[in-house]
Order: C-alpha cells, then sequence, then structure tokens
C-alpha cells in the first residue's frame, strides 16, 4: 500500500508552472496552509459563499484602488477560513496595497500578486484537474487500507499491529485509552509526556487547547452501544481528509477485534465454570 497525506498546501501549489513569476507575501506558517480547491471571486461580499480552506483568485475590480474595500474584503477571507488570495495587478489595480500586505503578514495570511496578465480559467483548469486526481487516489488507498484492515482482523494478533498500521498510515501519534486497562502509544512517549498526555485528556484539556485544533481526531471506540475506549490521533499539522477517513476505518476495525477478544474471553470464562460444575 502506497501511504500518502494527500494534502495540498500554498507552498505546493507555488511550485506549480503558471506560478513560477509571482510575488508571494507569506510566511512559512502561511505557506503550510492547507488548500482544498480554488475558486475565482470578485464580489467584496463574502458572506456565506466560501466552505474554508479555498484559494481565491481575483482581479481587484471589486475594489479598484479603493485600500478600505480591499482591506474589508481580505479579512473577510481571513474570517471565511480561506486559504489565500492571487491578485491581478494591471487592468483594475496597479499596484500592490501596502495595508493588505500588513494586514495579510499580521493574520499569517497568503498574498500572492500576479504581476503580467494570468489567465485565471488555465489555473483552476489544472488545480481542480489535480484535486479530482488526488481524489481518486485518497480512494484507492482507503479501498487497500481496509483489505489490509481485513487480513489483520481475521489474523487474530490483536490491537497492537492495528495501532502500529494507523500510524505508519497516517504518521501521526496515535494515544489508545482502553476503559479498564494501561494507555497505549504509538510510537511510544517518553513516561513523563505519556502520564501528562493522558491527563490531559481525562482532564479535557487537549480538546480545548488551540494549539491542537485541526491537528488531533478523537473517535469513541463503540460496540453493542457501549464505550470501550478512546482513539487519538494527534499530528504535527492540520489533519487531511485522507487521516480522518483512515482514522474512521481504524475505529471500527479496532471495535470489531476488541468485541472478537471480549467473546473468547467469556466464551473461555464460561467454559471454565462448566468444567469447574
Amino acid at each position: 500500500m502506497v501511504q500518502t497525506l494527500l494534502q495540498l498546501t500554498v507552498k505546493d501549489i507555488l511550485l506549480r508552472p503558471l506560478f513560477h513569476n509571482v510575488e508571494v507575501i507569506a510566511s512559512e506558517k502561511a505557506l503550510n496552509r492547507t488548500v482544498r480547491w480554488v475558486h475565482i471571486m470578485e464580489v467584496t461580499q463574502v458572506g456565506h459563499l466560501l466552505n474554508g480552506n479555498e484559494l481565491i483568485l481575483n482581479t481587484g475590480i471589486g475594489w479598484r484602488d479603493d485600500e478600505e474595500l480591499s482591506l474589508s474584503f481580505l479579512q473577510q477571507l481571513i474570517d471565511s477560513g480561506a486559504s489565500g488570495l492571487c491578485i491581478e495587478l494591471g487592468t483594475y489595480t496597479k499596484q500592490p496595497l501596502e495595508r493588505m500586505k500588513e494586514l495579510a503578514i499580521r493574520e499569517n495570511f497568503p498574498l500572492i500578486f500576479f504581476h503580467e496578465e494570468v489567465r485565471y480559467i488555465d489555473i483552476t483548469q489544472d488545480l481542480h484537474f489535480y484535486f479530482i486526481h488526488q481524489h481518486h487516489k485518497m480512494v484507492s488507498e482507503l479501498e487497500s487500507l481496509s483489505t489490509q484492515l481485513n487480513q489483520l482482523l481475521l489474523s487474530g494478533k490483536g490491537l497492537q499491529p492495528l495501532l502500529k498500521l494507523l500510524h505508519q498510515t497516517t504518521r501521526s501519534q496515535v494515544a489508545f485509552f482502553p476503559f479498564g486497562a494501561d494507555p497505549q502509544f504509538v510510537p511510544s512517549l517518553p513516561k513523563q509526556q505519556a502520564n501528562a498526555f493522558y491527563e490531559q485528556w481525562v482532564q479535557g484539556e487537549i480538546l480545548t487547547d488551540p494549539l491542537s485544533q485541526n491537528k488531533l481526531a478523537h473517535r469513541p471506540i463503540l460496540a453493542l452501544e457501549l464505550l470501550f475506549a478512546d482513539l487519538i490521533l494527534l499530528a504535527n499539522q492540520e489533519l487531511s481528509e485522507f487521516q480522518i477517513l483512515a482514522l474512521d476505518r481504524f475505529a471500527t476495525a479496532i471495535a470489531q477485534e476488541m468485541m472478537r477478544t471480549k467473546y473468547i474471553e467469556e466464551k473461555r470464562t464460561i467454559s471454565g465454570r462448566s468444567m469447574a460444575d
């Protein structure tokens, strides 16, 4: 199975041929913003038109050289969770507006300026083809992962191989907290760090920590309407759609493995009682 996180960032997009001659105003953090779609937008009132993680293409026709209007538009994009703003300079906007640059830098929001005429239709076609290709690739890898999980379940090797495969597939820290048993971490953590992580989880601090926002995902392990454990995935950057969907599949597989183990244990208990009688 080829393991990939299938996530495109602003930095990745800037490597594509149509972005070779651009001016970029962005910090390293801004360049690592995830891009899930590209969208041409000329209106200055964003409203509820965006879902988040869009790279916006704009000519400046909506504000021309009205700096206050351009700042309002940029702030709306930031508040809507857009990934970045591309502006073609020339016909409608003659030069980069300094206050837009200041706002973008302050908010870690990428600004990309084209200093020559560019066909936005070419950019959208190029990136949309890439997104669709990545989606098909993700579906194929998830199908392969499901097959691998079924094979592991049939092997009867227990939970540890499942947790290790989850780590390998997502390249993220895995934490598994079964009720009535010791916490497990894959890869293992130093004892002090592991204890602190578990304590923060029990207290509910991790879920409310701003530093963990979009970097942590949790799935309860449920079977027969009973909660058996908590499964947690923690990454160094925003979790991709592939990582989240993979976590869902592992949560189901782990629930099945725990039910199988519980069934075997109860069968042995019943058998032991019968022999004692």
